[in-house]
């Protein structure tokens, strides 16, 4: 996509927060106020943290995507390799732990960058069942490409927004993961009993 259909696909956020308060039931608590958050069907997407957070990231990995074009990958190899850039030689299992994606993904993602040269995978000498991942010379140069791209792309989506707010945000969002890791693990527990 574009960076003008981006624009284009991109909501009025003025025209959206009135859009907000038009639609809300009288009396109604938002998250974080005092009163607990009850979902209703008259919610405006806007008021959604699910939704705004899957919004939010789509932009982000759809500039991700025009950038990696160039070289050839996908969305779904930037992860992987962001993560063998800090630490290689572990098991695709431990790889996809790292960046928190399905197992499966995996499979075909460096399957790609192998054949492209930037992973090897090989054997573990002590354990043959497993297999270990590294990035090569080629995919270690990939960093000094990539990475600018990613500082860049960040710098947009943060612009004029203070340091203290952005480390609210940070820890904001990782508590609302944990939150949800727990309720997911629950859910689980509970089909196991």
């Amino acid at each position: 996509m574009t960076r003008r259909g981006i624009a284009r696909n991109a909501p009025d956020r003025g025209r959206a927060a009135s859009k907000v308060r038009q639609d809300e039931p009288p009396g109604k608590s938002h998250p974080g106020g005092s009163t607990p958050y009850s979902a209703s069907v008259h919610d405006p997407l806007d008021t959604s943290i699910p939704f705004l957070l899957r919004r939010t990231s789509r932009y982000f990995r759809l500039g991700m995507q025009n950038r990696l074009r160039q070289y050839d990958l996908g969305f779904s190899h930037w992860f992987f390799l962001r993560a063998l850039w800090l630490k290689d030689g572990i098991t695709q299992r431990e790889l996809c732990k790292r960046i928190e994606a399905p197992e499966p993904a995996a499979v075909g993602a460096l399957r790609i960058l192998e054949r492209k040269g930037y992973v090897r995978r090989v054997r573990d000498k002590d354990n043959l069942r497993k297999i270990l991942v590294f990035i090569t010379p080629k995919g270690h140069a990939l960093r000094e490409k990539l990475l600018p791209h990613a500082y860049e792309l960040a710098s947009i989506g943060v612009k004029g927004i203070p340091e203290h707010e952005l480390a609210l945000l940070r820890s904001l969002l990782n508590r609302i993961r944990d939150n949800m890791i727990a309720a997911l693990q629950a859910e689980l527990d509970d089909v196991d009993n």
